[in-house]
C-alpha cells in the first residue's frame, strides 16, 4: 500500500496468517472490488463488484449482522431502515454470490472488534457510510482504529443520514 502506516499494517496482517498449530485461527481477507488489484489477487475471497453496488452490498452485510448475528444498530437507527437490503435480493440485483456475502457477515460477526472493513477513496459516500455503520456495529472504532493517526474528516453519517440514504 501507499498509505501512511501501510508497512506496519501489512506486517500485522501477515503475522495473523502464520499458524503455530493446525487448529489456530487465521484471519481472512475479503476483497470486493471492481477490477483486480494486488490485494484482491491475494484475498481469500474476491468478489467482483461495480462501485455503484458497494453501498447496497455493504448495507446488506450490515443488515445481516443485525438480523442473523444479533449485532445491534447504533442508537437512533431503526431496524426497519435496512429492511430492503436483504442479502439474497441485493446479491441477485448486483450479481454477487449470496453465500459469499453470508460468509462475510458471519466472519465479521465472529471476529467482532478484531475485524476491520475499509472502503476505497473512490467509492461513493453512501458506501463509506455503510462501512462506518458496519465498523460501529462490530465495535471496531474503539478497538482497531487508531484515530490519533488519522486525517481529520467530518463525520460521514448519523443514523438519520443513513436512514435518508437508504430511502
Amino acid at each position: 500500500g501507499t498509505m501512511e502506516g501501510a508497512v506496519p499494517a501489512i506486517a500485522g496482517f501477515a503475522q495473523n496468517r502464520k499458524l503455530a498449530k493446525p487448529d489456530d485461527a487465521m484471519n481472512r481477507l475479503y476483497a470486493l472490488e471492481s477490477r483486480l488489484s494486488l490485494t484482491g489477487s491475494k484475498a481469500d475471497v474476491r468478489l467482483p463488484l461495480r462501485p455503484s453496488a458497494a453501498a447496497p452490498v455493504a448495507f446488506a452485510v450490515a443488515n445481516a449482522l443485525h438480523e442473523r448475528h444479533a449485532r445491534p444498530f447504533p442508537a437512533g437507527l431503526a431496524p426497519d431502515v435496512l429492511a430492503a437490503f436483504g442479502i439474497a435480493a441485493v446479491a441477485k440485483q448486483y450479481g454477487v454470490e449470496a453465500a459469499a456475502l453470508e460468509s462475510l457477515a458471519g466472519d465479521l460477526a465472529s471476529a467482532g472488534n478484531s475485524s476491520l472493513v475499509l472502503a476505497g477513496p473512490s467509492l461513493p459516500v453512501e458506501a463509506h457510510a455503510a462501512v462506518a455503520l458496519i465498523n460501529t456495529m462490530l465495535g471496531v472504532e474503539v478497538h482497531s482504529v487508531d484515530t490519533a493517526f488519522s486525517v481529520y474528516s467530518p463525520p460521514i453519517a448519523t443514523p438519520l443520514d443513513i436512514a435518508a440514504l437508504t430511502r
